[in-house]
């Protein structure tokens, strides 16, 4: 019985010392960080014809090219065709881009003259729905200058032509730019 006293008591003390060693070698992980983030923000710059539009512009479009056979150049009156440009420029943008093109003309505003004829983008036509265009512009092509040509026609009209033309308006149009998000 002696042996088994023996073997018990070397057992309790080695587990005190390994419980002493193992307490002296046991640490806490603790840590604190301070410091800023270092993530630049993605630009959104938009320009039209050259001009910020990123917060919002206005955009009076005054040179329309008319070409008429029966008027001065550069006039309008009734059977007109002209041309606009505008430049959507995307290239200072980090992100995706959604745009609509919507336009006000004789067709859904009897105080308009013109009527939308045709719209291209980058020499492509596109099809207007309700007056109205909407495109994404991929990351892929953010940095690609976008080239609209909205061509406008005044239709003649007996019951426009001879009314009292000093409250119409030719055309009007609205661009709205966002992040797409899609």
């Amino acid at each position: 019985m002696n042996k088994a006293i023996i073997k018990g008591f070397i057992i309790i003390v080695l587990f005190f010392i390994l419980y002493l060693i193992g307490k002296k070698t046991y640490s806490s992980l603790y840590s604190i960080i301070n410091g800023n983030t270092d993530i630049d923000l993605a630009d959104f710059s938009v320009k039209l014809n050259g001009v910020d539009i990123t917060n919002s512009y206005d955009l009076t479009i005054s040179d329309i090219a008319f070409t008429n056979s029966h008027a001065s150049s550069n006039v309008v009156s009734p059977g007109s065709i002209g041309q606009f440009n505008l430049s959507l420029d995307t290239s200072n943008t980090d992100v995706a881009v959604l745009y609509t093109l919507s336009f006000d003309d004789a067709t859904s505003n009897n105080n308009k003259l013109l009527t939308i004829k045709s719209v291209s983008i980058d020499g492509l036509s596109v099809q207007l729905v309700n007056n109205e265009y909407s495109k994404i512009i991929p990351l892929n092509e953010i940095n690609q200058i976008k080239s609209i040509i909205v061509t406008v026609e005044w239709i003649s009209n007996d019951l426009i032509d001879n009314q009292d033309l000093t409250s119409k308006e030719l055309i009007s149009l609205k661009l709205n730019v966002k992040q797409y998000n899609g």
